[in-house]
């Protein structure tokens, strides 16, 4: 992997472990939330935009192994496929990010 998408993926990471956190920190695991925001988890690291979901949709989402949600636009084609597509978000995967594990085998 080059250095430039190495950077690439350590962002978008980082978004996605900040949203696990979020997702976390919501509350009583008893009390679900109709929606909550979350933050686009693009490459750009300087990136602050929100995206609303409802908790079965980040769900669905962080079953999909490899794949990111980020703001309509945020997908980069060189290095990005498009899973799914909505007003709301774009939810993408990056083929060959994640090295396999050994649940994988």
């Amino acid at each position: 992997m080059s250095s430039r998408l190495g950077r690439l993926g350590q962002n978008d990471s980082l978004f996605r472990e900040v949203n696990d956190r979020l997702r976390e920190l919501a509350g009583d695991p008893g009390v679900r939330p109709l929606s909550a925001q979350y933050l686009c988890e693009c490459v750009d690291d300087a990136c602050l935009e929100l995206i609303e979901l409802t908790p079965e949709e980040y769900e669905t989402i962080r079953s999909y192994r490899g794949a990111f949600v980020v703001f309509p636009g945020h997908e980069r084609r060189e290095v990005n496929r498009v899973l799914e597509r909505n007003d709301r978000f774009v939810l993408i995967e990056r083929p060959g990010y994640f090295p396999e594990s050994p649940e994988a085998a």
